[in-house]
């Protein structure tokens, strides 16, 4: 028989301890296990949060990797064409023409031509103005020139530098304008003398037709200022 050496049997308190030890061995596992998840947990949950709260997607950051900033694609926005406006409609507006003003045909001293009748005449001048009938007869600008449509007027005191040569006149006359500018001669015929015996009861005649009318003072023999006023209403006739 061969001989050896034996071991010492195992007590139950040996048995007992091993046990325990393994038991701490697998409590300090779970343990060391359960502060490693608490210590990750840490430090990515707040950055999960936040991108969970813009509404990004998630994507699990490995641990020691530092995160990518994310970049977000502007998404080419699509330009609507131009719709064509079509312009308004303007109505059409036809151009108003104006009235062109005749040039008044008068020569470097004012004259606008010479007052024909019974054989005399006598110097008509532009404007009715003090100044002007100091020297001659004249015709009211705002009137019409003789031979034009409308009423001509001229205005003249009752001398005899003015107007004092129609005090025979009578209806029926003849009496004519002559411009110096052309020479042109516009004839009338007398329908109308009016003698008003107060100024203030003086008025022009209304009428379509084209006179010529004389206006002067009355009476003509007369000391200082005459009251009156004496009219001669003359219709334009074309001769043959």
């Amino acid at each position: 028989m061969r001989s050896g050496r034996h071991l010492p049997p195992v007590s139950h308190y040996e048995v007992c301890m091993k046990k325990t030890i393994f038991v701490l061995l697998i409590l300090l596992c779970i343990g060391l296990g359960a502060y490693l998840g608490v210590h990750y947990s840490i430090f990515t949950i707040p950055q999960r949060t936040s991108q969970v709260l813009v509404g990004e997607n998630v994507t699990p950051v490995p641990t020691g990797q530092t995160p990518k900033p994310i970049t977000t694609q502007s998404q080419p926005t699509t330009e609507q064409p131009l719709q064509e406006s079509t312009p308004a409609a303007i109505p059409d507006i036809l151009p108003v023409e104006e009235p062109v003003e005749p040039s008044i045909p008068y020569n470097a001293n004012g004259i606008l031509g010479h007052l024909i009748y019974d054989g005399k005449s006598v110097v008509v001048r532009d404007d009715i103005d003090a100044d002007t009938l100091e020297k001659s007869p004249g015709w009211v600008s705002d009137s019409s020139l003789p031979g034009n449509s409308g009423m001509s007027i001229i205005f003249g005191h009752r001398n005899r530098k003015h107007l004092k040569f129609i005090e025979p006149i009578k209806v029926g006359d003849a009496i004519s304008f002559r411009f110096v500018s052309d020479n042109r001669l516009v004839s009338y015929e007398v329908t109308d003398v009016q003698i008003f015996e107060k100024t203030s009861d003086w008025t022009l005649p209304v009428t379509d037709e084209d006179v010529l009318v004389l206006v002067t003072c009355y009476p003509f023999e007369y000391t200082g200022n005459a009251p009156g006023k004496f009219q001669v209403i003359c219709r334009r006739i074309f001769n043959n």
